[in-house]
């Protein structure tokens, strides 16, 4: 694959994008449709792998980049974010990932997809907070055993905060769907909006 990224800036917000940089990758990441199956599939691991490799860059190159939390945003995003909470963590960085969920999505693939062969996240032993305890366990059996495969419960459990967009669907949907272990680090946050 070949990836790039482009710096945009718009009313004061700075964005990056990353986009193909060959027919190859092109095909998969830049296809303008999201929720597709095997696209959106590859579309996924492509953008963990660009996030990984872009924090690299930031953290070698323009360390003043650095961002000071990781917001995962919905299912598709979790490989990403637990790629780059992976990388902050192997050098002793530590920057909080909140992953909020604005609609459940009840995705789910094998270890396969996620693990370093595809979205380039290692199986090392690390911390999740589960309960308010923190445990020792590797991403494979945060991913096999405490999520059963699921995209929302494996970022739930490797996220520091769980947000939805309101406490009613937080308590009636989400916990339930996730599970009691994370509903010591959850809460709402509303959607924005401009009024």
């Amino acid at each position: 694959y070949r990836i790039g990224m482009e710096e945009g800036h718009f009313e004061g917000i700075t964005y990056f994008l990353a986009k193909g940089m060959d027919q190859s990758t092109s095909q998969w990441l830049d296809d303008r449709q999201i929720y597709d199956g095997e696209l959106t599939y590859q579309k996924m691991s492509l953008f963990a792998r660009a996030m990984k490799d872009y924090l690299n860059f930031i953290l070698k190159e323009r360390p003043e980049r650095r961002p000071d939390i990781v917001n995962a945003n919905d299912w598709h995003t979790v490989p990403a974010a637990v790629a780059l909470k992976q990388a902050f963590m192997e050098r002793s960085i530590d920057v909080p990932l909140v992953f909020t969920i604005h609609l459940l999505g009840y995705k789910g693939l094998p270890w396969h997809y996620v693990s370093e062969d595809w979205c380039g996240i290692k199986d090392e032993p690390h911390y999740v907070s589960m309960d308010g305890v923190k445990r020792l366990v590797t991403y494979k059996e945060v991913w096999d055993d405490l999520s059963d495969g699921s995209f929302e419960r494996f970022g739930a459990y490797e996220a520091d905060f769980v947000a939805s967009v309101s406490e009613s669907y937080l308590r009636a949907d989400v916990i339930p769907f996730l599970g009691d272990g994370t509903s010591k680090k959850s809460g709402f946050i509303y959607n924005s909006c401009d009024w």
